[in-house]
């Protein structure tokens, strides 16, 4: 994809002076999966005519698919903007940006909605600026959210400020002599309560917890790049062993520890670098050794000054090739079962009612049993601790977190075994009453089936009796006859 930020006419003077282009000076992207919007800072300034500075907000266009210009904000500061970054919270919560410029001066920008939704039209939107702040009369340089988007640190030369981003009230001052060593890059840390800073020659590590450096290193910082899936952090710095600097040197750190995860050395100068998530790469990977507080070395994702692309680390072309290969079968494998099921009769009249039933059948089934598994999921991941529902800034420490933490993690598991347990009895005293009743009607059933076959022999020897009973009439006259004798 290809955007022109700036329209421009491409056919200069020839006579004259060849015009001043305007150059981009900042783009940052949203932190949402789908990257949603973009800003980006053009400039130009021929100084010769009044210097041209415009704030754009793009959104990005599904159907087009390319970045649609929303919002363009002309000179949104008097001078010369040095950062630009998106708030990283997420839900239903609009977006928001904040700039920061050497007048001395920090903008907030959020999302708004033009007027209200009318016979089912929607409002337009539009990005606006909703406050400014400043901090004595020093320049701010850099500034960075943090994870959760409920902290805004600025840069003031040596001085770090915290902010609240939604009351535009000052939260605390960090700082670090000396005074002539401002501070160049700043970043948190995912998911710890570390704020990294780097100046000329140093990279200070920030505890935000105790509000004191952590750690820091002498090293001269080219760049600054958090990972945003894990706590790891990487710098770019000239290689020492190199003159003029033709060389860069990349190094992985943990905010806990000074020691190096991670160094790369690189035969070109490195314009810029992050991190490039590859889960499947990352499962694959060995556990970090025992001891270490580090999560797993993501790829790095590098552009040299010639603009050319290298990946560090991460699979290799034969590990692609396998995947795609492993894929390519498995559809081949999905396409002979569909056509197993096909055939002439099936393709001119269709699937028989019998058929479709029971595809039916078994698709209803796989969905019932994902949407079984989300919810379980779901519900797992509803489940809260309320005693991390704060800030990491004011949280209390973990030492004293701990017992209480761990008590209430004992209760849920107590109770779900108890739960668990009881479930079990009643289940058992369920079979047990069932089997007593199946238990009395079989012996009921015994009890009709012996009265009948007491009955039967009651009758058969009633009839033996009678039989023995009654002599035929030739053997009674017979008798008679010797007694008249």
């Amino acid at each position: 994809m290809e955007l022109e930020v700036s329209p421009r006419n491409k056919v200069s003077r020839t006579d004259e002076k060849e015009i001043t282009q305007p150059q981009v000076l900042q783009c940052v992207f949203s932190k949402d999966k789908a990257a949603r919007w973009m800003v980006t800072v053009d400039a130009r300034d021929d100084h010769e005519t009044t210097s041209e500075q415009y704030l754009k907000f793009w959104e990005y266009d599904d159907d087009a698919r390319t970045y649609v210009l929303n919002t363009r904000v002309d000179a949104p500061h008097t001078k010369e903007i040095t950062s630009c970054v998106f708030n990283p919270r997420g839900g239903n919560q609009a977006p928001m940006v904040v700039t920061t410029s050497m007048d001395g001066t920090f903008k907030i920008w959020e999302l708004v909605h033009q007027g209200e939704t009318r016979r089912g039209i929607e409002a337009e939107i539009a990005w606006s600026c909703r406050s400014t702040g400043f901090y004595r009369d020093m320049v701010p340089r850099c500034a960075s959210f943090s994870a959760d988007g409920s902290i805004l640190a600025i840069s003031y030369g040596q001085i770090i400020t915290l902010w609240n981003p939604y009351l535009n009230t000052l939260q605390g001052v960090l700082t670090q002599p000396p005074e002539n060593r401002p501070i160049k890059h700043m970043t948190f840390v995912e998911n710890s309560p570390f704020l990294i800073a780097t100046t000329k020659d140093h990279l200070y590590s920030w505890n935000l917890l105790t509000c004191s450096v952590w750690w820091s290193y002498q090293i001269n910082v080219d760049l600054l790049q958090a990972s945003e899936t894990n706590s790891n952090f990487m710098i770019i710095c000239p290689d020492p062993s190199v003159f003029a600097g033709s060389k860069h040197r990349i190094v992985v750190f943990h905010p806990t520890s000074p020691q190096p995860l991670r160094i790369e050395s690189m035969s070109k100068k490195v314009r810029a670098a992050t991190f490039m998530p590859d889960r499947a790469a990352l499962a694959n990977k060995s556990q970090p050794k025992k001891g270490s507080a580090s999560d797993a070395v993501e790829p790095i994702l590098i552009m040299s000054h010639g603009y050319e692309l290298e990946i560090l680390g991460g699979r290799t072309a034969e590990e692609l090739r396998a995947e795609a290969d492993e894929a390519a079968e498995k559809a081949r494998v999905e396409a002979l079962e569909n056509q197993k099921q096909k055939s002439l009769v099936t393709d001119i009249f269709g699937l028989s009612s019998k058929a479709e039933a029971s595809q039916h059948k078994s698709k209803d089934k796989k969905e019932n049993d994902g949407t079984a598994h989300r919810g379980m999921v779901s519900k797992k991941n509803m489940v809260r601790n309320p005693l991390f529902d704060a800030p990491s800034h004011v949280l209390a420490p973990v030492t004293s977190l701990y017992e209480a933490f761990m008590g209430q993690l004992l209760l849920q598991s107590k109770a779900a075994k108890d739960e668990a347990k009881a479930k079990k009895k009643k289940g058992q005293e369920q079979q047990n009453q069932n089997q007593d009743q199946n238990d009395s009607q079989i012996q009921d059933v015994d009890m009709e089936e012996e009265g009948d076959a007491s009955k039967k022999e009651d009758e058969e020897d009633e009839d033996d009796t009678t039989t023995e009973t009654q002599l035929p009439n030739s053997l009674v006259n017979f008798f008679s006859s010797r007694l008249t004798l």
